[in-house]
């Protein structure tokens, strides 16, 4: 997770920024509001209602916004952390992982009150008819059934014959590779989610770099896993 956020963080950022110039820089400066005091009161106005109608940071939003600024540092920072007592091999938990940090937030947003001097009568932060209720479900099953697909994909070979299938590339230009690996890229995510998109093509693609002798052309395995990564999201 945290390397995920090494590389979309800036994308998004840029993105944001690129959108906010567009919008202040290049759309409104046609307008000139300096003129205009009606425009410019008006604007005033509506930021205002807008302003007083989010009301007062509350004691429960500043929990909840703690809680995620928490897990958000946790991911990112989570190799840096040490566990203060050895777990047996046979528990397979090697460390920290991202599944086990969000379901640990999700119970205490379970387990806390939204009112902590009324435990008995208060609402929790997070109920369960509320999840029920808002929760995309079909969106739930669309990522999963994605990840089966791709594990199928995986455990049945199909992933090593499309992989020695692919090789004859080996010996192509690197523009050509990467126009491929777009196109297939492209395809792919129309009918399966970003992530099994990943796992079945990041693979392909490090097998692509692999040292050849009668290759002309040499590419480096993280800048193709790289860029395959960036078609896919």
């Amino acid at each position: 997770m945290s390397s995920w956020i090494v590389i979309c963080l800036p994308i998004s950022a840029a993105g944001i920024l690129a959108c906010w110039v567009a919008v202040f820089v290049v759309f409104l400066k046609q307008y000139d509001c300096e003129e205009d005091e009606e425009t410019k009161e008006s604007i005033a106005k509506i930021l205002e209602e807008k302003y007083h109608a989010l009301g007062n940071f509350s004691k429960l939003e500043f929990f909840v916004m703690s809680c995620l600024l928490g897990l958000f540092v946790t991911l990112l920072f989570r190799s840096q952390f040490a566990i203060p007592y050895a777990l047996p091999d046979e528990f397979g938990l090697v460390g920290l992982q991202d599944t086990t940090l969000v379901f640990v937030l999700v119970l205490v947003f379970f387990a806390t009150p939204q009112q902590p001097c009324e435990r008995l009568f208060s609402e929790y932060v997070l109920e369960w008819n509320l999840v029920q209720r808002k929760v995309p479900w079909s969106a739930f099953i669309t990522y999963g059934g994605g990840l089966c697909v791709a594990g199928a994909i995986k455990e049945s070979g199909l992933l090593a014959w499309l992989s020695s299938a692919m090789m004859v590339m080996r010996h192509w230009h690197p523009v050509f590779v990467q126009l491929v690996l777009m196109l297939i890229t492209t395809v792919l995510t129309e009918v399966n989610n970003d992530t099994a998109a990943a796992t079945v093509l990041i693979p392909i693609a490090c097998d692509l770099v692999s040292p050849s002798p009668s290759s002309k052309y040499s590419l480096r395995r993280n800048e193709l896993s790289v860029q395959c990564t960036l078609y896919v999201v």
